[in-house]
C-alpha cells in the first residue's frame, strides 16, 4: 500500500529517516535516583524499535543533575557511570534495531524543577512563587541565573550532546518547550532580564542560538540536530506565534536538522489538548489547523514550514491515518509525532504504514471528565493540576506496561495511576 507515510526523509546532516512517522518525546520516568536508566527502559525502546517509526525521540534527559523535571529522568552530569554510559548504549543499540533513527531529548527544567529534589530552582529571572504543581510536579520559587551560570548551562547542554554521540545516538533534540529552561529564556512574561540574555527577542533566544551553534562546531556534520520549540505558550504577554516564526528564521542558517512545533506548558497544557479557563488564543491559529488535519498545532506548523529551511514535525492530536497522511501530502508538515498513543501500542507505526489502521484509539481513562469544579478545565487551579500529574502518572503506568510485553490497561482509573506513580517516585528518590 502506497502511502506518503511511507516516504524517506533526509535530513540536512544527512541522516536519513526511513519513513515519516516520529515516536515523539515522552518522560519515562524509568532512572534510579541518580538519573541511570533502568532494564525497563532499556526493554521499551526495543519495543518502540521494532515499531516501525521512523524516527524515535527519547523522553526528558536532564542536562544538571541538580534542576531535573521529577525523579526518574534520565540525568547526563558529566560523570556518567560505566553502568549509566552501558544503558545508555544499549537504549540507541535498543531504538536503532529495526533501522529507526533515535534522537537523545536534553533538557534543563529551570523554573520547573521539582521541589522534591530541588528547594531553590534557577530561572531567568526571579519569581517569588513556585510553578503550579501538585506531587512530583510542584517547584518552588526561583531565584534569577548569574550570567556565568548561563555560560556553564549552554556548555552542559554540549558535554550532554557529545556524551548522546558517544553512546550511539543519531542526534540530539533540545527541549525548548512546555515550560522548561530554554522556553522560560524566550518568553517575556518570564524573562525580564535587562542584560544581553533578555529584552528582545534575539536576546531572549541567545542561549538557545548558542547552544545550537556550538553543537554543529564540536560534533560530526552527519550528527543531527532538533529543536522542539512551543509555537506558542497560550499566556497573554507570553511566547508568540510571530516569535515563534523570528526564531525559526535565525535557526535557518544555524545548521538546525529538524524542527517539532508543539506549545503549552504545565500551567497550559495545549499539548495535552487542554484549554484551561484563562487560555490565551493566539491569533485563530490553532483552530485553523486543527480543523484540518486533527493536529492541534497543523496550522502554526503549515506557517512554521513554509519560512523554515530544515524539514518540520508536527505532534499532537492526530488520530486518524487519513489526517496523518494529509499533513504530508497538503505541506503542514514534514512529519508526523505521536506521542501518548504509542504509550498504548509499540506497533501504531508499522499498522499505519501498512494501512491496518484508520482510527486510532484515543483511550481516556476512568475517571477523566470536563466541566464543573471536578473536571479537567475546573476554575480551580488546584484541580486542574491534579489531572495533569494523573495523566502523565496513567501513561507512565501504560508505558511501564508496554516495557513487560503487556497491553495496554485501560481499565485502571486516574487516581489509581496516581497513586502508583507517587508510590513509585518516592521508591526513586530512596534508593
Amino acid at each position: 500500500m502506497t502511502t506518503p507515510l511511507g516516504h524517506a526523509l533526509t535530513l540536512p546532516c544527512g541522516l536519513v529517516l526511513p519513513n515519516r512517522i516520529a515516536k515523539a518525546a515522552l518522560s519515562e520516568f524509568m532512572a534510579d535516583s541518580v538519573g541511570v536508566p533502568s532494564d525497563n527502559m532499556i526493554a521499551l525502546y526495543r519495543r518502540w524499535g521494532e515499531g516501525g517509526a521512523g524516527l524515535i525521540i527519547t523522553g526528558n534527559v536532564m542536562v544538571d543533575p541538580r534542576y531535573i523535571e521529577a525523579p526518574g529522568n534520565v540525568v547526563l552530569n558529566g560523570k556518567l557511570s560505566t553502568l549509566g554510559r552501558s544503558r545508555l548504549q544499549a537504549i540507541a543499540e535498543a531504538g536503532k534495531s529495526s533501522g529507526s533513527a533515535v534522537l537523545m531529548q536534553l533538557s534543563h527544567a529551570g523554573a520547573l524543577a521539582s521541589k522534591q529534589g530541588c528547594e531553590r530552582p534557577v530561572a531567568p529571572s526571579l519569581r517569588r512563587r513556585g510553578t503550579p504543581g501538585t506531587g512530583a510536579f510542584k517547584s518552588a520559587p526561583c531565584r534569577a541565573l548569574t550570567k556565568d551560570e548561563i555560560t556553564s548551562i549552554v556548555a552542559q547542554f554540549v558535554a550532554a550532546a557529545e556524551m548522546a554521540s558517544d553512546t550511539g545516538f543519531d542526534g540530539v533534540q533540545i527541549q525548548c518547550g512546555h515550560g522548561h529552561l530554554i522556553s522560560q529564556f524566550l518568553s517575556p512574561r518570564l524573562n525580564r532580564r535587562t542584560d544581553d540574555w533578555g529584552g528582545s527577542l534575539h536576546n531572549r533566544a541567545r542561549v538557545l542560538l548558542e547552544i545550537i551553534g556550538e553543537l554543529r562546531a564540536r560534533l560530526p556534520d552527519n550528527f543531527a540536530i532538533s529543536v522542539k520549540l512551543n509555537a506558542s505558550d497560550f499566556m497573554e504577554d507570553g511566547f508568540s506565534f510571530d516569535d515563534c516564526l523570528g526564531v525559526v528564521e535565525w535557526m535557518n542558517g544555524a545548521g538546525v536538522d529538524l524542527t517539532e512545533i508543539s506549545g503549552g506548558s504545565r500551567v497550559q497544557p495545549q499539548m495535552f489538548g487542554l484549554m484551561q479557563p484563562d487560555f490565551y488564543g493566539a491569533d485563530g491559529r490553532l483552530a485553523s489547523g486543527y480543523n484540518e488535519t486533527g493536529a492541534y498545532f497543523g496550522g502554526f506548523s503549515k506557517a512554521v514550514k513554509a519560512v523554515a529551511r530544515m524539514p518540520v514535525l508536527v505532534t499532537g492530536g492526530v488520530r486518524r491515518r487519513m489526517d496523518a497522511e494529509r499533513i504530508i501530502s497538503h505541506g503542514v508538515a514534514d512529519m508526523v509525532g505521536f506521542g501518548r498513543p504509542m504509550c498504548l501500542d509499540g506497533k501504531l507505526p508499522e499498522k499505519l504504514l501498512s494501512g491496518d489502521v484508520d482510527v486510532i484509539d484515543d483511550v481516556m481513562p476512568e475517571g477523566f471528565v470536563s466541566g464543573g469544579r471536578f473536571g479537567f478545565d475546573s476554575r480551580y487551579g488546584f484541580i486542574r493540576d491534579v489531572y495533569f500529574e494523573a495523566l502523565i502518572a496513567w501513561h507512565s503506568m501504560q508505558m511501564a506496561g508496554l516495557s513487560e510485553g503487556l497491553k495496554s490497561d485501560a481499565v485502571v482509573g486516574l487516581l489509581s495511576a496516581l497513586r502508583s506513580f507517587r508510590k513509585s517516585l518516592r521508591a526513586t528518590r530512596q534508593r
